[in-house]
């Protein structure tokens, strides 16, 4: 399911499994931050269209900055002082997949896509078994996107 911003940009989110091999049935991404190659489904485990509603938050200021660059545009940085964490609620078909994809998946890494963008990959540590999971996105997502991907969400309900 597609969004669009107000600059006129397509919103895809994305969340799938990581693979243990390179084939045609997968996305190859070299991360960054730990320098490896990693493997992702080419099939999305939830999309966009799993999601009822999201939320923004952030944690209390650090006094800590983050850089992060922006999803839109690669040559943009945001410079933010607090974490921005995205609560995403899922309906009743989303939560039946997200407890599927993570109770087969435990010590997996899901990958979150957006514009196809990878954007991060969090370890599932356990099956999560409930209508909301977050995305703290320090360095990953910087607060203007947090909050302009929570509205688009919502504006696309």
């Amino acid at each position: 399911m597609f969004s669009t911003h107000a600059n006129g940009v397509k919103l895809t989110l994305d969340f799938r499994i990581e693979k243990t091999i390179d084939s045609n049935e997968t996305i190859v991404v070299f991360e960054k931050r730990t320098g490896k190659t990693i493997y992702f489904a080419k099939e999305p485990s939830i999309t966009i269209s799993d999601i009822k509603r999201a939320e923004y938050r952030s944690d209390d200021p650090s006094g800590v900055y983050t850089v992060t660059k922006s999803i839109y545009d690669e040559g943009v940085e945001f410079i933010d002082n607090v974490t921005p964490i995205i609560d995403f609620y899922l309906n009743e078909e989303g939560k039946n997949k997200i407890a599927n994809v993570t109770s087969q998946n435990v010590r997996k890494r899901l990958g979150i896509f957006i514009n196809g963008k990878f954007i991060t990959a969090p370890v599932i540590s356990e099956k999560i078994d409930g209508s909301v999971f977050s995305l703290h996105g320090a360095g990953v997502i910087g607060v203007k996107e947090a909050k302009d991907l929570v509205n688009e969400i919502n504006r696309s309900k």
